[in-house]
């Protein structure tokens, strides 16, 4: 929508404005959108490369929907793209995680111990998925499972 709105009326404009633009993916869309922000910007600075021009096709532009709200709107978003991207992690932050994940696995491990505990008691057999050899270790963490709730090898 900008660029054809530009293409007609300054076209000086576009081959400056658009200069190396296109639709992009990931991260490279901020790189673009950067680009563009600071290119809409220098439009209707005083001496700037696109002239009188410039000021014009700003004009046309905001008319178009392109307002400086709708360029400030792009702006506070790189700038929240960039606060994200180099936030740190802390490393309280990563053993949390730890800690909850492994207090979850361990709650899981004592429901499925409890169900077969309590299918025994009932003298219910499990089902077939339930009664296969559950690994040692998980393979994502290496966590080996809680000692309470180890297997013995059948087979």
């Amino acid at each position: 929508m900008s660029s054809a709105s530009l293409e007609r009326r300054f076209p000086k404009v576009i081959a400056g404005v658009f200069l190396n633009l296109q639709q992009a993916e990931g991260p490279a869309v901020a790189v673009t959108v950067r680009t563009f922000v600071d290119r809409y910007d220098e439009l209707s600075t005083p001496n700037s490369k696109y002239g009188p021009e410039g000021a014009q096709a700003k004009e046309l532009l905001a008319a178009r929907g392109v307002t400086p709200a709708v360029v400030d709107e792009a702006r506070n978003l790189l700038s929240q793209l960039t606060k994200v991207a180099t936030a740190p992690i802390s490393q309280a932050s990563i053993n949390e995680q730890e800690a909850a994940l492994a207090s979850a696995e361990d709650a899981l491990w004592a429901w499925v111990s409890g169900v077969e505990q309590g299918r025994a008691r009932r003298g219910q057999a499990a089902p077939a998925i339930a009664s296969a050899r559950l690994p040692d270790a998980t393979p994502s963490r290496g966590r080996a499972e809680p000692a309470a709730h180890r297997r013995t090898r059948t087979g």
